[in-house]
């Protein structure tokens, strides 16, 4: 953008942090190819905004692929206007689910 516009890199910089944005910092998503998704989508959605009388609604969520980690040397811990300090060496025990009510 600098290079194109002419203000300094860092004048470029300022005004990213004036307003937020973190061009570097991309999230992902997927839309879903099931033709019947919107339908079901709206199904569950309507059972939350209108759900029986003395129905107990709840929700689960998961969250699959994550690394199970141990590291391999101790974490320094937080101190005040210090964060937690740790190696980068650890040891990989494969993947696991996280779910949460």
């Amino acid at each position: 953008m600098a290079e194109r516009t002419g203000p300094s890199k860092s004048t470029i910089g300022s005004i990213w942090k004036t307003f937020g944005l973190n061009p570097h910092r991309t999230d992902g998503f997927k839309l879903p190819n099931d033709p019947l998704f919107v339908e079901e989508a709206y199904d569950i959605v309507e059972f939350y905004l209108e759900p029986p009388e003395s129905a107990v609604v709840r929700s689960v969520d998961e969250k699959s692929q994550v690394q199970a980690l141990s590291r391999s040397q101790p974490a320094f811990p937080m101190m005040p206007g210090m964060p937690e300090k740790r190696t980068h060496n650890y040891f990989r025990h494969g993947t696991t689910s996280l779910f949460a009510p």
